[in-house]
């Protein structure tokens, strides 16, 4: 679910001896006029860039999908008990307290398996809120992107993006994803630093706003069956509905009006790919936390006092202390040796 990081540690945060660490190897930039040594230096390890500035604060960014696979790929799963194997092997590795990273961009996704060609879903995605989804084929691959002042969304074909660099890939995936540019909604989820991504129940909240997006995104779906809708569907609202600009130039109320009729046509007389695709969104966050629903209802301990009891029943407790009470949210899953040395 989570991928690319960007932390930053301040120097008093930073061990001294990073620069010496077994797994890194800086660099500093030499000005080729000037011959001067930049302060600034780099390393890059399994995907990840760590960068020091002049003033000694370490920079890491990423993806920690990757990272979990060498640094190579991320178009398998990548669940929540892997992203705490990850950020443990980080914390580890590099002697970093991750509470002291203080996230400035944090990206989500889910790579799901699709019925109709991956590129297909792509170009079906046409506008989200009031932000068209433009094409940007970066890096091989079929991909678009909505901009928006907090974050963006990014649909890909993520299996061709991936073939197109030698990997077998025998299946379809396509890739829905948030990029958190700007923090404040992570921020009024609890969400600061990378110690957060530790607590399964901020990072399900965050999660689902993957499924919030989808919903709101008005989609083309291409498995339409022409032989079941009208000639005004046929020659008119089919270019319409295509036509992001056409879906701008609406009012809200209209674009609301105009996408309620289309889905509903969509739903008699299409493969209701939009649906389908909700759907292996919420089972993919479902499944990635183990199966475990987030309950909207409090209960209340021994004394009376309300909290949430989400993911109770994996291994070793994590618990959260508040008004004297000591309330078990979840149990952290064991950590595997999966990760490459």
């Amino acid at each position: 679910m989570v991928d690319l990081i960007k932390a930053k540690f301040k120097s008093k945060d930073v061990p001294n001896d990073i620069e010496e660490n077994k797994y890194l190897e800086f660099t500093r930039p030499l000005s080729t006029k000037t011959g001067e040594i930049k302060k600034e230096a780099i390393a890059k390890y399994k995907g990840l860039t760590f960068s020091l500035d002049r003033y000694e604060n370490l920079t890491i960014i990423g993806s920690i999908h990757k990272y979990s696979n060498c640094g190579r790929h991320n178009f398998n799963d990548f669940t929540f008990k892997d992203t705490i194997e990850v950020l443990k092997d980080i914390s580890k590795k590099f002697n970093l307290d991750l509470s002291k990273g203080k996230l400035q961009n944090l990206e989500l996704g889910v790579n799901l398996t699709t019925p109709i060609k991956a590129t297909k879903v792509v170009e079906g995605v046409q506008v989200h809120l009031s932000k068209k989804f433009k094409d940007n084929p970066i890096r091989g691959a079929v991909y678009r992107e909505a901009i928006h002042s907090r974050y963006y969304l990014k649909a890909y074909n993520k299996s061709h993006q991936y073939r197109g660099k030698g990997y077998t890939i025998d299946k379809e995936i396509f890739r829905w994803e948030i990029k958190y540019c700007k923090m404040f909604s992570l921020k009024q989820l609890g969400i600061y630093s990378l110690a957060d991504l530790y607590d399964a129940k901020k990072l399900h909240l965050a999660c689902n706003a993957l499924i919030d997006k989808w919903r709101n995104t008005i989609f083309y779906d291409p498995t339409l069956r022409l032989n079941e809708v009208s000639n005004h569907v046929k020659t008119t609202n089919i270019y319409q509905w295509q036509n992001p600009n056409w879906w701008l130039e609406l009012s809200k109320q209209n674009r609301k009006k105009h996408k309620d009729r289309m889905h509903k046509i969509f739903r008699e007389s299409s493969d209701n790919i939009k649906e389908v695709i909700l759907k292996k969104i919420k089972d993919k966050i479902k499944a990635s936390f183990h199966n475990r629903v987030p309950m909207t209802h409090p209960i209340k301990s021994t004394n009376s006092l309300p909290f949430n009891t989400l993911y109770i029943g994996l291994n070793s407790q994590l618990t959260n202390t508040f008004a004297g009470v000591n309330a078990c949210l979840y149990r952290k899953p064991k950590i595997s040796e999966r990760l490459c040395a």
